[in-house]
């Protein structure tokens, strides 16, 4: 796919969350060279004493003798320690950059869903392989049973605290190529995407993402990307091109409790109104249709509700004519405000 200047824009945005993703990578590293250091240690018990004794004992006191007396040398179960460097090299591999990144591109003509689940399985493995090293280290690793977890590891099999860390990922998808609806399952905990958008899109592919807690956004602005670095919860964001025939709008979870108080039309409820009426005319898709009525309906005040469903009535009359006086007039009555009639 060509280069997009802003593909750096997008990165930087989501680089808090991913920050805090690489943390806890660095952290579980740490922890799993500090393990391996006490396997070694236990395994030698006579250099953990000499080490325990310091400078005192040396050449005075006989350490390994002495470490036989006090404890038992066990050896290490090996499972757990082929387990403990495969971990350690993956984090390693994550936290220094050398992993799979988090910025992916669906091919012309692919499946964006597709891309994303892979996308998280494959960050997943983290996660994957710090649970293998944990039921390993108390004795309940299952070579055959727990394959699955040193694999690819599926964003459904996420606990909530890992889906609160969740790497965020930017995804570079033709417009053409936006088929939005199927990313609603990974839209939980904190997991954040940015789509970056080349050419034409239809009016509202992410408008059946929004949901309670989530924020949704189609925008050519950049400062809503900040924005939904700034939400706790999930967050997905179509950055569109100018003029690429998507609706902008934006659902932010923070700013009320009722839908029309947390949606902002650019443009407002009226041309949001003109647009479903172009869109319900004779041989137009009804899919995209649907989209936009579908945000009209959040975006319409309980007060204005009356006024709504006169214009979406008219918008549905002309649609099942071919006049053009019909379908001008429904257009018009779609932008007049008719709450108090």
């Amino acid at each position: 796919m060509p280069s997009d200047p802003r593909t750096e824009v997008a990165l930087a945005a989501l680089g808090e969350a991913r920050d805090a993703f690489l943390s806890a990578v660095a952290e579980a590293a740490e922890e799993i060279r500090e393990a391996r250091l006490e396997m070694a240690q236990a395994h030698d018990p006579g250099a953990a004493l000499e080490r325990e004794l310091g400078l005192f004992a040396r050449g005075r006191i006989d350490a390994g003798r002495l470490a036989g007396l006090l404890r038992a040398s066990e050896a290490p179960d090996p499972v757990t320690q082929r387990l403990m460097r495969r971990a350690n090299d993956l984090f390693e591999e994550v936290a220094e950059g050398r992993g799979a990144g988090f910025l992916f591109d669906v091919a012309e003509g692919g499946d964006l869903r597709d891309i994303v689940r892979s996308a998280l399985s494959e960050l997943g493995r983290a996660f994957g392989v710090a649970h293998a090293v944990e039921r390993a280290r108390d004795h309940r690793y299952d070579p055959d049973a727990d394959r699955g977890l040193l694999e690819p590891y599926p964003f459904h099999r996420w606990t909530s605290s890992e889906r609160r860390i969740a790497p965020p990922i930017v995804v570079r998808v033709a417009g053409a190529d936006l088929r939005a609806g199927g990313l609603s399952e990974y839209l939980d905990g904190a997991m954040k995407v940015i789509l970056l958008v080349g050419g034409p899109t239809t009016p509202a592919p992410l408008a059946r993402l929004i949901g309670h807690g989530v924020f949704v956004a189609q925008t050519a602005d950049v400062a809503v990307l900040a924005r939904l670095a700034g939400h706790p919860g999930p967050g997905v964001v179509a950055y569109v091109e100018a003029g690429a025939g998507a609706l902008e709008f934006v659902h932010d979870p923070n700013r009320g409790a009722r839908p029309w108080e947390r949606l902002e039309l650019v443009g407002g409820l009226a041309d949001l109104q003109a647009r479903l009426a172009q869109l319900e005319g004779p041989g137009r898709s009804r899919v995209h249709a649907a989209d936009v009525r579908h945000l009209v309906e959040l975006a319409t005040p309980p007060h204005s509700a009356a006024g709504s469903h006169g214009a979406v009535a008219a918008v549905d009359a002309a649609a099942s004519g071919d006049d053009a006086a019909d379908r001008l007039a429904a257009w018009l009555l779609a932008r007049t405000d008719l709450s108090d009639v």
